[in-house]
């Protein structure tokens, strides 16, 4: 008797949750988006080509997001490795989220009117790579965000938190796992609180000063914590198991050591949908 009252609560919240989302048609001309391993979608063939590789087994989540929307035109600027600044894991002064915000910015002195831009906050490199300070992440991320509205007279930008890896299998192989988990999920919880600070403070925030601009932040780090729940989240999927199945990939949550499967990029990409069909 006593998960009655439990479950006559979820049962509400649900219900709710399900009166607010009235979804509604996004019209979409053009899709930006900024980001590291977990938004690079490979090396494109064209004019505007970006990224290195795509990590995960599939698609992942802006190719979703972009074959949902059916946007007249998408660039994907993310580069796998890619750190909150100009660096990247692999190389200095290149293919950082603030780089490739600059770079577009050189090219695109204004964004169009009907433009939706994503920046996945990059930042989760930057501490797995020994950086001990949150409020350089978040500045890097305020800078960047603050050129791409300089850009825009109006549309979307959306802006994805970072997502808490302290829980990846290359975590759990690592060792002294306990603290390197207590260390990254803090540092984490406490950017994506300023972040959350820098868009919406009713004095200083991007909302305020980009009055014309929707902006939003989507709480990426729920959403793939959400993603994962009832999949394999200690190892990634391998065909060398004894017990694998026609259908075994499907319980797993990781591509690889680092990088979620494409289940949870589409995931992602639905939940991606859901806010911009509830602006």
């Amino acid at each position: 008797m006593q998960r009655l009252p439990f479950l006559i609560l979820l049962t509400s919240a649900v219900a709710v949750a399900r009166i607010l989302h009235k979804p509604h048609d996004f019209s979409c001309g053009s899709f930006f988006v900024f980001g590291d391993s977990l938004s690079d979608d490979g090396v494109e063939v064209g004019d505007e080509s970006y990224g290195f590789e795509r990590t995960s087994n599939g698609p992942v989540w802006p190719e979703y997001v972009q074959k949902m929307l059916g946007c007249d035109r998408y660039v994907n600027y993310a580069f796998s490795g890619a750190k909150s600044g100009m660096d990247n894991f692999y190389f200095a002064n290149w293919s950082g989220l603030l780089w490739q915000v600059e770079r577009f910015v050189d090219t695109h002195p204004v964004i169009p009117s009907n433009a939706l831009v994503v920046f996945q906050s990059g930042g989760a490199i930057d501490f797995f790579t020994g950086s001990n300070k949150t409020n350089d992440v978040v500045e890097n991320i305020h800078e960047a965000l603050n050129m791409l509205l300089k850009t825009m007279t109006s549309g979307t930008l959306v802006v994805l938190n970072i997502v808490d890896q302290s829980s990846a299998p290359g975590v759990l192989a690592a060792e002294d796992t306990q603290t390197l988990q207590r260390k990254i999920g803090a540092m984490v919880g406490e950017a994506n609180t300023q972040l959350t600070h820098l868009v919406y403070d009713s004095e200083l925030g991007l909302k305020r000063k980009a009055p014309g601009i929707t902006v939003r932040v989507l709480d990426l780090n729920g959403v793939v914590v959400r993603a994962q729940t009832d999949l394999n989240t200690t190892e990634p999927f391998t065909h060398h198991a004894k017990d694998t199945g026609t259908r075994s990939i499907y319980n797993y949550a990781y591509h690889d050591l680092w990088h979620p499967s494409t289940f949870v990029h589409h995931k992602i990409a639905m939940a991606v949908i859901r806010e911009l069909q509830d602006l």
